[in-house]
């Protein structure tokens, strides 16, 4: 009889037990459940081309580290076929092939820059697979990416001519491609250049063009006997320049001539490694490969 009532009175402090034991091992296995990966495996190409079958909420994928075509500081180009991708992500050109090239990587498909506003679809490095997880890497505040542009059949018809006739000593060279009057919009025309550079302004003194400082260069475009500054070159154009000028291909675009000098002496001149340097030049838009990019 008392063994009995002593078994009745331990049977709810034995319920109690159980019931913690169960909430404890509910708090496990929660504590054990696999964390979802918010990226979305697919090819670069399906990402870029926006393809049906990937979708992502934050538009974050994992993708497999490509090649690089051409890198300036945090940005870069990955080319396939004709088509060119940008991507973004820290000391791209000098540390992403013993980092991120052929390793899976963690990347957000933005479509405009935060900071700039401009509206070039481009990949944002945001890290690189380790083990089961994707590892952060360092970001990116600040970026400046080209602007693309999609061409009007107007630009597309714009009228062609050879720049090369320009002349330093006949100022009729210049006269067809400056605005009629002072206050019009000057020509467009399109046009091939094969030779432009990134050196030290002629208008420095001597001892600034000797130490110049990063904002003492500016593009030239150095003709057989003219050579014009560019003017008005859009923050990201600089970037495509380069490629241009690194891949050895030519300056393919549209151009409007701003000003020249009515002084032939002024514009005969010589400064540093610049011939005849007779006035300045306006990049409309230009090509790289498939792509129009804007000059200004």
């Amino acid at each position: 009889m008392f063994a009995a009532t002593s078994v009745l009175r331990r049977a709810p402090l034995l319920l109690a037990a159980m019931v913690l034991i169960a909430i404890l091992a509910g708090l496990a296995g929660c504590s054990k459940e696999k964390v979802v990966d918010p990226y979305l495996s697919a090819s670069l190409g399906a990402v870029m081309a926006g393809a049906d079958t990937v979708r992502s909420a934050d538009f974050l994928f994992e993708v497999d580290g490509p090649p690089l075509y051409f890198a300036r500081g945090d940005v870069a180009i990955v080319k396939q076929g004709n088509q060119m991708h940008f991507l973004v992500g820290p000391a791209l050109q000098t540390e992403y092939a013993g980092k991120y090239q052929g390793q899976r990587l963690g990347v957000q498909k933005r479509f405009t820059d935060r900071a700039t506003g401009n509206t070039t679809t481009h990949l944002f490095l945001m890290g690189v697979r380790q083990g089961g997880a994707i590892a952060r890497v360092d970001s990116v505040a600040n970026y400046t990416l080209p602007s693309i542009v999609k061409l009007t059949k107007q630009q597309i018809e714009t009228p062609g001519t050879n720049l090369n006739e320009m002349n330093a000593r006949l100022f009729s060279t210049f006269q067809p491609l400056l605005p009629a009057n002072a206050g019009d919009r000057a020509p467009e025309v399109q046009s091939m250049v094969d030779n432009f550079v990134y050196v030290p302004r002629h208008d420095l003194s001597e001892s600034q063009r000797a130490n110049p400082g990063p904002n003492d260069y500016g593009w030239y475009i150095v003709l057989d006997n003219a050579t014009l500054k560019v003017v008005d070159l859009d923050a990201g154009a600089g970037f495509m320049l380069q490629l241009l000028k690194e891949k050895n291909l030519p300056l393919v675009g549209s151009f409007s001539l701003i000003s020249v000098s009515d002084s032939i002496i002024e514009r005969t001149k010589s400064y540093g490694t610049l011939r005849n340097v007779c006035g300045t030049i306006r990049i409309n838009w230009f090509k790289v490969a498939n792509t129009a990019i804007r000059g200004s």
